[in-house]
């Protein structure tokens, strides 16, 4: 508990914006500890995740921590981290270049499906086609990577908060 000793009602004002101040600099300290936490959480669900999204290590390497006034935002900059988090519905189907590019960071076709690798580049292309078709005939389940990691990241806050405020206030 914190004791504020006042020579007169008149500074109770100004005591009590020094304490609100101080509190709300060490809770935004304490959010963005939180955040550096999720940042780690999140890529250690990606590494349990099965199937592990991680052909190349773009969308592990890609989550950030953003100080924000506030605060901080934990977000992944990749370009597929959407279809990774929520899944891709069924209907039109995606690009050929990136599973192209996954095929190549794989081994090239007679690492996924050596009947193709006989073909050279056009087999390269026709299993990519052959993906993708199916991936828009079925769809890809989404990984929930971060929606996996919040009760834990989550938790952390509070706890950053609580401490935060403690914090604060002994210091007054």
């Amino acid at each position: 508990m914190t004791t504020v000793t006042l020579k007169s009602p008149k500074q109770l004002p100004s005591a009590m914006g020094r304490l609100s101040k101080a509190v709300e600099r060490e809770i935004v300290r304490g959010l963005r500890k939180a955040g550096r936490f999720g940042v780690t959480q999140a890529v250690r669900t990606g590494l349990t995740t099965r199937p592990r999204p991680h052909a190349r290590g773009t969308y592990l390497r890609s989550w950030k921590m953003l100080p924000v006034k506030s605060g901080a935002v934990i977000s992944n900059t990749s370009e597929h981290a959407e279809f990774v988090e929520r899944g891709r519905r069924p209907g039109k189907r995606p690009p050929l270049k990136p599973i192209i590019e996954w095929i190549e960071s794989k081994g090239g076709p007679q690492a996924i499906a050596p009947g193709y690798a006989r073909m050279g580049r056009a087999g390269l292309r026709a299993l990519a086609y052959v993906i993708a078709r199916n991936i828009g005939r079925r769809g890809v389940a989404g990984r929930w990577v971060l929606k996996r990691s919040m009760p834990l990241i989550d938790a952390e806050a509070k706890r950053q908060i609580r401490a935060a405020i403690k914090r604060a206030m002994q210091k007054q």
